[in-house]
């Protein structure tokens, strides 16, 4: 079955969040820990996310992702700082929230899919976006997000669901 890639309009949500520049080895302990210590405070204070979690990638270089070696490419992405967002939606307006900014999700326009299994297979997904844009002559932005639909410590790799969604460059 393909998989469907379509465009579609979001907005801003309010969100709690931290920001990372870290190697691939890291991002899961940084990400967790993120979730876990965003989670804790909103307990604390009675609020609750108004979304699943979320991280966003900044500064991607799609062009590499799609032409380089797929060996040497998995090298540098191993090895590279990934510049990085996560963080959790929220129901509220704040102004502010412990040792965590308090901002928006972006709005606007988006390519966007659902990834099913691993995170470590993602990056296939990420080319059948790339694909689509380039069949329909969208631009995209050099970023990404990624909305966490499940909880790996609760499903098994194959059952995981992440909402992928490259912005669209107008």
């Amino acid at each position: 079955m393909a998989r469907q890639i379509e465009i579609v309009e979001r907005d801003s949500i309010p969100a709690v969040q931290k920001k990372a520049e870290i190697s691939m080895f890291k991002l899961p302990k940084f990400i967790g820990g993120t979730y876990k210590a965003i989670f804790t405070e909103l307990e604390k204070v009675r609020l609750k996310p108004a979304d699943a979690p979320f991280v966003r990638y900044h500064g991607l270089n799609w062009q590499g992702l799609r032409n380089e070696n797929k060996i040497l490419m998995f090298i540098k992405e191993m090895f590279r700082k990934w510049n990085l967002t996560a963080g959790v939606p929220v129901d509220a307006e704040l102004q502010e929230f412990g040792e965590f900014e308090v901002a928006a999700t972006p709005a606007g326009k988006f390519i966007q899919t659902t990834h099913e299994g691993s995170y470590m297979k993602v990056s296939k997904t990420y080319c059948e976006m790339l694909d689509w844009a380039d069949s329909n002559n969208v631009k995209c932005k050099n970023e990404s997000m990624e909305i966490y639909l499940n909880d790996p410590r609760e499903v098994k790799q194959k059952d995981l669901r992440t909402i992928v969604l490259i912005p669209v460059a107008e």
